[in-house]
């Protein structure tokens, strides 16, 4: 899954309605932890983001995560960032895998195996702030979704609201995963100063 600012820009863009109030936390939150970020530098971080969760490591070592989880679950791509649907097995529910099939899952994976310093287009990088971008860059997927719906012929507004935001849930979850990572980090990191 690539993520880029394409529906969304990380600096001036609010959340759509669809997203209620959780979006504009999600959003706020993320930003609060890049304050001091231009935007061409999160274009950068959403490349560099993109990079870690395309790497061969990084997607073998989640495809046998996945694969481990009970033995009886298939690996998916890493580029999936939906949740598993339970699969029943032996007449119980499995356990729900969706946290090791996220992208923040993912991300946390390079975390003490990637050397951030070398990428110069986004300088001093900080594991918080790229776990900030990627909750951005899925909300630019939630947006992309909500665009999509909204060009789509309505039965009624209803029902357009409530197929928009059945969508983008899934969205918002992966992304308020992302921007809770992302604050953990960030606390860590201000407590070791």
């Amino acid at each position: 899954m690539f993520y880029r600012f394409k529906a969304f820009q990380p600096v001036v863009d609010v959340a759509p309605i669809a997203f209620g109030w959780h979006g504009n936390d999600i959003v706020g939150r993320a930003r609060a932890l890049l304050h001091m970020r231009t935007s061409g530098e999160l274009m950068a971080a959403i490349e560099l983001v993109n990079w870690l969760l395309d790497a061969e490591f990084i997607r073998e070592e989640c495809e046998a995560r996945l694969a481990s989880l009970s033995g009886m679950l298939e690996p998916l791509p890493v580029s999936q960032t939906h949740a598993l649907d339970l699969e029943r097995i032996d007449g119980s529910v499995s356990m729900h895998a969706r946290n090791l099939d996220s992208a923040s899952f993912c991300l946390s994976l390079c975390i003490g195996r990637v050397d951030l310093t070398t990428y110069d287009k986004f300088p001093r990088p900080s594991w918080h702030e790229l776990f900030a971008v990627l909750a951005l860059g899925v909300i630019d997927r939630a947006v992309e979704d909500e665009d999509f719906y909204d060009s789509l012929p309505k039965q009624s507004e209803f029902h357009h609201l409530w197929r928009t935001q059945t969508r983008v849930a899934d969205w918002l979850i992966e992304a308020m995963d992302a921007v809770a990572v992302a604050e953990g980090l960030a606390r860590e990191a201000a407590s070791d100063v």
